[in-house]
């Protein structure tokens, strides 16, 4: 922008496993290897939650689940994103 400002205006996939934010240091975006080994976890916690549930488990607490995710994917499905991603639109 003239200003000196970023242009941030666009449209945002948020189905993707390398994050807009990165951590000082860490690399733009996972190695093969790396996005490899996440794709595996992602796919066998998705198999594991296609089971069927245990008719003997507790009830939730009041609420619901608050419970924090235990991986990228996992965590934007608890914060409501879609399980396939979603986008987002700035502007």
């Amino acid at each position: 922008m003239p200003d000196g400002h970023p242009d941030l205006q666009g449209i945002y996939d948020l189905a993707t496993m390398t994050p807009i934010e990165r951590i000082p240091g860490d690399s733009p975006g996972p190695d093969k290897g790396t996005s490899r080994t996440l794709q595996k976890a992602e796919a066998a916690r998705r198999s594991k939650d296609a089971t069927k549930l245990d008719p003997n488990r507790g009830t939730l607490p009041v609420g619901g689940d608050k419970s924090q995710g235990k991986s990228f994917f996992e965590i934007l499905e608890k914060g409501g994103a879609a399980p396939s991603g979603a986008t987002i639109v700035c502007g």
